[in-house]
């Protein structure tokens, strides 16, 4: 068995989340100055845990089921 665990913390800042603006009618207060723009992005996640696992199953050759497989089978659905 296998377990990983992936912690991250950020912040996105950007001057435009463009395509989280698309359809709500909003628009760039001031095209000539882009920095009045920098602020959190809309896409921002600040915190994130992703957690994963790979547990071997006992199938295939030298396990009781699956023992007797042929080598395509085996590579297919053993171990």
């Amino acid at each position: 068995m296998s377990l990983l665990a992936s912690y991250t913390n950020a912040k996105l800042l950007d001057t435009w989340s463009g395509a989280f603006q698309i359809g709500t009618g909003s628009s760039l207060q001031n095209i000539y100055d882009m920095a009045s723009e920098w602020s959190l992005g809309g896409n921002d996640i600040a915190q994130r845990l992703v957690l994963s696992y790979v547990y071997d199953l006992p199938l295939g050759r030298g396990y009781r089921l699956g023992g007797n497989w042929n080598r395509g089978v085996d590579a297919l659905l053993g171990g």
